[in-house]
């Protein structure tokens, strides 16, 4: 009888394994597949199953797009949110914050820190500029959509996400901000950003 291990504590396991989740939910990992871990952990993963399109969470090819330039940035380790891509990949990114670091650290193959939003520094007043108002420092649903299609049009063939797809985004994070009118405050952008 094989044994399956689905604790939570596992997950830097399950990466390495390639049993990614989609849904945030537990994945079980064969006992076969953890021996293979501790044999081999060492290496240095040469899967791409956790890169966009893979483990991504996001079934939208606009946000795979944004991650997969998020993921050439040099700042994807130092200060993921100095770049426009990280920043917009994150909130679209299934699961949030803390599952786009998850992803950064499955396609570069680190973990710790680097990878995680409680440690990386605030979002910086330059990339809120470019998705809110600087004068007021207020970030609309409308800066919000502008800032999303303005992004991807700066790639080579962008896929052009349904609108009603932006806007579900921005509507996560003001529920999360309590702003429900989408008006949502430099400060509470970067909190949500931190989570």
């Amino acid at each position: 009888m094989k044994t399956i291990f689905t604790l939570s504590s596992l997950i830097p396991y399950f990466r390495w394994t390639s049993f990614c989740t989609t849904t945030g939910t537990q994945v079980p990992v064969p006992e076969s597949n953890l021996s293979d871990f501790l044999k081999y952990s060492h290496y240095p993963l040469t899967s791409t199953s956790c890169l966009p399109g893979g483990c991504g969470p996001d079934p939208n090819a606009s946000c795979d797009q944004l991650m997969s330039v998020c993921l050439q940035s040099s700042q994807i380790l130092i200060d993921p949110y100095a770049d426009i891509n990280c920043v917009l990949g994150a909130t679209c990114w299934g699961g949030g914050p803390k599952a786009f670091g998850n992803s950064i650290s499955c396609a570069k193959n680190t973990f710790g820190r680097h990878t995680d939003p409680d440690f990386w520094p605030r979002l910086t007043q330059a990339v809120f500029n470019t998705i809110g108002n600087s004068q007021t420092g207020i970030a609309s649903q409308q800066n919000y959509i502008d800032a999303y299609y303005s992004t991807l049009s700066k790639l080579p063939s962008p896929l052009w996400p349904d609108i009603n797809y932006v806007i579900g985004n921005w509507a996560v994070i003001a529920s999360w901000t309590k702003f429900p009118s989408g008006n949502i405050p430099y400060s509470s952008l970067a909190d949500w950003l931190q989570l």
